[in-house]
């Protein structure tokens, strides 16, 4: 199962009710439209927020999470760092493999398990009302939601109306072209993962009653991947079969059994995952240590190392006509 992944998002700035491109504010000029703002850049801005959280932990006691910001750096253009997020409130025991013995409640009520979660925010220069921000998640969690909602409350902070929220910060996730477009596209094909809901019965006595309630009846997930040999190659025709309108050309596969199908490619040297089902594809780069040439400490991988991962992904993301940013990381 893939730990890691990188996933982009464009970064607006507009007034509230305000929808048409042309309401957009230009992310160099803030002042123009909020004179509230100390800094005319987004990046400038972001670099005062992540300063409030640097050193300084925010413990949220009602929802038993701890966020902090571990470490940052910003350039005119670029701010990228680390953050800490931590949840409290479980006792846990722990086991140890060397010692192969169990310490009864290692992990106490008032201990925070912290995760990093790898950032950056780019604004290129070419590029007057958006940015582009890359965010880390790790399994099924992520830190957007937790960077969002403090996001937003700093950027309320600057309204013009004390009564009433005017500003709009959006941070939507990156759709690109058409899963055809993608695959024709793609310099390698990696794998298809078919994901979907399978209705079982847990008790041996249900095992054949129609009647079963709910209750008897579990709803897991299933899954099921399949990758190219070494002595072969996909082609687009293969891939294209397992499309909703395909004839699936894989063995005894029902597309009956399962609800989605995901493509991972390689593109410009960056592994995309995209679902074949899905009418928009939302980018993101699932991450292997040994290909991505990741650094490892505590199984996460470095900042450092995930920066130049980072990079690839925004030069995927941005129009030919938007500058990309410096390889080098700002560490």
């Amino acid at each position: 199962m893939v730990s890691h992944k990188l996933v982009p998002y464009w970064v607006r700035l507009r007034e509230t009710y305000k929808t048409d491109e042309d309401d957009y504010w230009d992310l160099s000029e803030l002042t123009e439209h909020r004179d509230e703002f100390d800094h005319d850049s987004l990046i400038n801005v972001l670099d005062d927020f992540f300063d409030q959280f640097y050193g300084d932990i925010d413990d949220d006691d009602d929802r038993q999470r701890t966020f902090e910001v571990d470490r940052y750096e910003s350039n005119d253009n670029i701010v990228e760092g680390e953050i800490k997020l931590g949840e409290y409130g479980i006792e846990a025991d722990v086991y140890d493999r060397q010692q192969q013995q169990r310490i009864h409640r290692h992990r106490r009520a008032h201990h925070s398990e912290e995760t990093p979660f790898y950032f950056m925010f780019y604004k290129p220069p070419s590029s007057e009302t958006r940015a582009v921000a890359i965010l880390k998640q790790y399994r099924a969690r992520g830190v957007k939601g937790e960077l969002y909602g403090r996001l937003e409350e700093y950027i309320e902070e600057h309204d013009s109306d004390d009564e009433e929220k005017d500003i709009v910060f959006e941070m939507d996730p990156v759709y690109t072209q058409d899963a055809e477009e993608r695959i024709t596209r793609a310099d390698e094909f990696k794998r298809l993962r078919f994901e979907g809901l399978q209705e079982l019965t847990p008790m041996e006595e249900h095992a054949d009653n129609e009647d079963a309630t709910d209750a008897d009846r579990q709803t897991v997930s299933r899954s099921y991947e399949i990758k190219p040999t070494s002595d072969s190659r996909w082609t687009p025709d293969f891939v294209q079969s397992f499309t909703p309108n395909g004839n699936w050309k894989y063995g005894q596969l029902d597309q009956s059994e399962f609800d989605d199908v995901k493509l991972t490619i390689e593109e410009d040297g960056s592994q995309i995952t995209f679902s074949l089902w899905d009418a928009d594809i939302r980018m993101r780069r699932e991450l292997d240590p040994t290909e991505d040439n990741l650094d490892m400490d505590g199984g996460h991988p470095t900042a450092e190392s995930l920066a130049p991962r980072a990079r690839e992904v925004t030069e995927v993301v941005l129009p030919p006509e938007d500058d990309s940013p410096d390889d080098e990381a700002l560490f």
